[in-house]
């Protein structure tokens, strides 16, 4: 069972370059049904990891496991999304905007946090990537709606991605309000 989160990751891995080849043949809802199952995995694998963790001699005889936890959990997140947007601006006309509006924005964000992390600011650098997250999930959402509407089912995928989210956002809790990874960083820079 230890391996279920690391194969989670690898699925979303896998789904991050399916999902855009789905787009692109606008097959909307097999599209809308994968990136689903790959958001899912995304809030499952963190549980997994804290409910089945590995051992420190696993933890130093897997070489996947030397790699930053945080950077191997969001890698496949940032490729799925970034994907995804780009295979929507090479589909839709009105994408392009979108996709320059979601990477510029996300630059920033992601350039603030590793400016307040190399300056030592603990609490900004995690305030800062709490609302990278949000801004993150909106970018989904605007994904998914986008999806949705291409195969006539908003009012399904609303229903779904609701009830998605009452369930998992429990599991999710503690990356909506905080990022220890991210403090912990930054205090090592205050030193």
């Amino acid at each position: 069972m230890r391996y279920t989160a690391d194969l989670l990751t690898l699925a979303r891995l896998v789904l991050a370059f399916v999902v855009p080849g789905c787009i692109l043949q606008q097959e909307w809802h097999l599209a809308l049904i994968l990136f689903g199952v790959a958001a899912l995995s995304d809030a499952l694998d963190g549980w997994c990891a804290r409910r089945w963790p590995y051992t420190p001699e696993e933890e130093a005889q897997l070489l996947w496991r030397r790699i930053d936890h945080h950077a191997l959990d969001n890698g496949p997140d940032t490729l799925m999304l970034v994907l995804a947007v780009t295979a929507l601006a090479f589909t839709i006309d009105y994408w392009w905007m979108l996709a320059l509006l979601i990477y510029g924005v996300g630059a920033l964000f992601f350039g603030a946090v590793q400016l307040l992390i190399h300056r030592g600011k603990a609490k900004a650098a995690e305030v800062t990537d709490v609302m990278f997250g949000y801004w993150f999930v909106i970018n989904i959402g605007m994904v998914v709606m986008e999806m949705a509407y291409r195969a006539d089912v908003v009012i399904w995928a609303l229903g779904v991605g609701l009830g998605a989210l009452a369930v998992l956002l429990p599991l999710k809790w503690e990356r909506v309000v905080s990022r220890p990874e991210t403090r912990a960083a930054a205090m090592k820079h205050a030193r």
